[in-house]
């Protein structure tokens, strides 16, 4: 039916994307919804936001302006008599629209975001979202936006779906009694709610309906989950031999909270019961050292261990410090990422399934099929926030049932929650961080030069900086006022000189990440400018000061873990939030609180139940973050799946979901 609608050609694109038929489609909600409901008078209290105006066609024209078309467009606002100018850069096609179409005088429906100019009563609005000739009956409505499909023209996607939503046969996945209860709309209505909308209220109604399949099916999965994970594990220990004189030789004290976290974990593992645990604690406070620590414990054993990074940067910075430690007990410890040569790496894949490594430190690689372990024991997922569910089960498959796991998070989940998600994995919160730690001092400036003379000042005591910008390069007329790490290098060279400052991004070969990391550790570099990439992995005990560029433009969590790249020492550590927006509720929350718990509660208390009308959150931890946003609803139906699983009714209710996600 898809391909009689859609024609060949667009067929096959579809299918590339994984929509095969008429209901797939349906499931390709609208990226964007713009409530154009209400006409507005054009004035000054209609700026930066979204607008509906109604208004008279004066005159247009084509200009062209350094090998760039620009089409005017001049009116007048029906209401108000202010005049309004509206442009298109970079495309002559608008001109050629209005040239056949339009006429002086004519009424026309126009949305988008105003902006003010110098002159009175004169305001402009580029590449408007809406413009076309006035309906009153049908124009005041709320419009959709879709991602764009390559090689299908938005019209022709809209008359696809439309005809798509007439021939759709769409099941209800959820139980009667649920919809009763929640007095929910059928997933049909919803569906076409989400792509012809009534009302903002509709929108909101149609997502909630459609958000309870999703935690419903999230919610049989885990129950099913729990109720096959093994209770037992094989892989007991007998022997702390080599773990410690670890212990005994580590150049500090552990922390109250590492000493306790340690004997609980161990206790664990001798106890014969499988162990699955998160350690959370703040960027910092020594997660890493207890992940060391049980590897030796399994080591000590006759067993392998495996942790897994998010980041090459992060992976051998956890091989290099791990193989030196077991260096003296002739441990063998290996790294597995891409961009080893064929022999090195098969030569590590041998090892691993010989069992002659011990321990296996490396990225995604070492998921993938060719990795084999001889007698797997214990798995660790270090920034557990930054792999999916998926993927983390994944190691899973390469093991014997038993095998403990552990994953650490330095973005502690709210106590609101953990109850809810946790409710099979224990919980050890490290709270104390090491003796001599500062806690970072935090202010927001927008003031450049304030920045460079604070820098230079830390300089001068010897210290270093981070400066993290929110992209690589420059993107003309793209991201107007965004800072880009090259723009950036340029700025700080200029003024600290060009051999003082370094760039580190995420598309540099890994010989030149680690050779710009070495420089920076070694003090050759006194500044290093960066993507998030230096979020995880990059630990200099010597860098003092960290500016984040546009800070506005990244998330709480983020934040406080680039702010834990300094007061890694004894010396002070500075947090500097380069950002215009001085009253941004999560840059105020950054500077009030200080460690990951107290972030943990305010990020969660701030996002609440998400932008409803936003764009659809998507990948492995959607169906986490969906929790997160609904904690009381998805808390009841995980006592509806215990239902289910208990009744069979739980097989087809995943089935028919199954049948029909394309996440």
């Amino acid at each position: 039916m898809l391909k009689e609608i859609a024609g060949t050609r667009a067929y096959n694109i579809l299918k590339k994307r994984k929509m095969g038929t008429v209901e797939d489609v349906c499931q390709l909600f609208p990226s964007k919804y713009y409530d154009f409901s209400f006409i507005s008078p054009l004035n000054t209290n209609r700026l930066d936001k979204n607008h509906a105006f109604v208004c008279k066609l004066v005159s247009y024209e084509l200009k062209k302006q350094s090998s760039i078309y620009i089409v005017r467009c001049t009116l007048h606002d029906i209401y108000t008599q202010n005049e309004l100018c509206v442009s298109w850069f970079g495309t002559t096609e608008m001109y050629n629209v209005l040239k056949k179409d339009y006429r002086p005088g004519d009424t026309c429906f126009i949305g988008g975001k105003l902006k003010a100019s110098n002159k009175k009563n004169l305001f402009f609005m580029s590449s408007p979202i809406i413009f076309k000739k006035y309906d009153e009956e049908s124009d005041c409505h709320i419009y959709t936006a879709y991602e764009k499909i390559r090689g299908i023209s938005e019209s022709n996607f809209e008359r696809i779906i439309n005809e798509c939503l007439e021939h759709a046969t769409i099941p209800d996945k959820v139980p009667r009694e649920l919809l009763y209860k929640y007095n929910l709309m059928s997933r049909d209505e919803a569906i076409r709610e989400m792509h012809k909308p009534s009302s903002v209220e509709g929108v909101k109604k149609a997502k909630y309906r459609l958000n309870m399949d999703d935690l419903l099916y999230f919610a049989l999965q885990l129950e099913e989950k729990n109720r096959n994970l093994p209770a037992g594990s094989a892989y007991g220990i007998h022997s702390l031999a080599i773990t410690t004189k670890i212990i005994e030789n580590l150049p500090f004290q552990l922390t109250k909270d590492q000493k306790s976290a340690y004997e609980e974990l161990v206790n664990r593992i001798r106890s014969g019961k499988r162990l699955n645990a998160l350690i959370q604690g703040d960027v910092g406070c020594g997660k890493t050292i207890l992940a060391f620590l049980l590897m030796f414990v399994m080591a000590d054993n006759g067993f392998q261990s495996v942790l897994l990074a998010p980041t090459q940067v992060l992976a051998s910075q956890h091989y290099n410090e791990l193989k030196e430690m077991a260096a003296p007990y002739d441990i063998d410890v290996v790294y597995i990422a891409n961009g080893l040569k064929k022999k090195e790496r098969e030569a590590i894949l041998k090892s691993i399934e010989d069992g002659s490594a011990l321990m296996i430190v490396g990225t995604h690689s070492v998921l993938s099929k060719e990795v084999k372990f001889h007698d797997l024991g214990l798995s660790i997922t270090d920034e557990e926030h930054r792999f999916g569910v998926l993927q983390r089960e994944e190691i899973t498959t390469k093991a014997k049932a038993g095998m403990h796991t552990v994953t650490m998070s330095a973005t502690p989940i709210p106590r609101s929650l953990s109850d809810v998600l946790l409710s099979t994995t224990e919980v050890f919160n490290i709270q104390s961080m090491p003796n001599g730690r500062k806690p970072i001092q935090t202010a927001i400036c927008a003031s450049q030069n304030t920045i460079f003379q604070f820098i230079k000042k830390e300089i001068e005591k010897g210290h270093q900086a981070y400066v993290v910008c929110p992209l690589i390069e420059d993107k003309q007329g793209v991201m107007e006022g965004i800072l880009s790490v090259e723009q950036t290098y340029t700025e700080y060279a200029n003024v600290f000189g060009k051999n003082a400052v370094a760039v580190l991004n995420g598309k540099m070969k890994e010989d030149e990440t680690e050779k710009v990391i070495r420089s920076f550790k070694n003090g050759e570099i006194k500044i290093l400018v960066s993507t998030t990439v230096v979020e995880v992995g990059v630990n200099v005990s010597n860098a003092t000061v960290i500016v984040i560029n546009n800070t506005e433009r990244f998330g709480l969590a983020s934040l406080h873990q680039l702010r834990g790249r300094v007061g890694r020492g004894n010396s002070q550590g500075y947090c500097i939030l380069n950002s215009v927006h001085k009253n941004n509720k999560r840059l105020l929350a950054l500077c009030k609180y200080k460690n990951g718990f107290q972030i943990a509660e305010a990020d969660y208390a701030l996002r609440g139940c998400g932008n409803i009308l936003g764009t659809e959150q998507s990948g492995s931890n959607y169906y986490v973050e969906l929790s997160m946003r609904y904690p009381d609803l998805f808390s009841e139906l995980q006592k509806y799946a215990k239902k289910y699983m208990d009744t069979g009714e739980a097989e087809m209710i995943v089935k028919t979901y199954q049948m029909s996600i394309k996440r």
